[in-house]
């Protein structure tokens, strides 16, 4: 049995052993980017493959299934709407972009979504809210959309009280 000792005292000699190997394995030179695949017929990804007869059999048939005639979900997403945000783009305070609302668009046609599973695109168009919202009159607020959470304002006689603070510094205080 080994001990303690003995496995601590033989970490640096398994590092180096990794390190030659892969410098074995690996190909000389700078690190060559690669390149996304032609655009591929029948399908909305440049990186992905065009989905099997099988998969688009099991999607349409998933599609004629599951009750998406029933609009309730979107209805509520809906309730309590006050204003969605003008600019989609909230910049970073690196020069960059924290967060891009523009980039989820390709949600609000219907497709084509043949290698994605019905429900999934559903909940991802249920997803797609960019704005602010009343959840109670007067109480209680939320900013949705502006990052991968959203955030919630519960207004007080004297103060705000602030949950779930989004993901980066810009984004929150573009929602507040």
């Amino acid at each position: 049995m080994t001990t303690r000792r003995q496995f601590i005292g033989a970490l640096p000699a398994t590092g180096a052993a990794f390190a030659f190997g892969s410098a074995l394995v690996a190909e000389p030179g700078a690190a060559q980017a690669q390149t996304a695949p032609a655009l591929q017929p029948g399908h909305f990804h440049p990186k992905g493959k065009v989905p099997s007869e099988f998969t688009k059999a099991t999607y349409e048939a998933a599609t004629k299934a599951l009750p998406f005639a029933d609009t309730r979900d979107f209805d509520e997403f809906n309730k309590g709407f006050i204003a969605r945000r003008v600019d989609p783009v909230i910049p970073s305070d690196t020069g960059g972009v924290a967060w891009d609302d523009s980039q989820w668009t390709f949600l609000d046609g219907d497709g084509p979504f043949d290698a994605i599973h019905p429900s999934l695109v559903r909940i991802a168009k249920l997803n797609r809210n960019f704005g602010l919202y009343e959840v109670v009159t007067g109480t209680v607020y939320q900013v949705r959309g502006f990052d991968l959470a959203q955030t919630t304002f519960v207004r007080c006689m004297t103060c705000w009280i602030v949950f779930d603070l989004l993901v980066s510094a810009e984004t929150m205080r573009a929602a507040w």
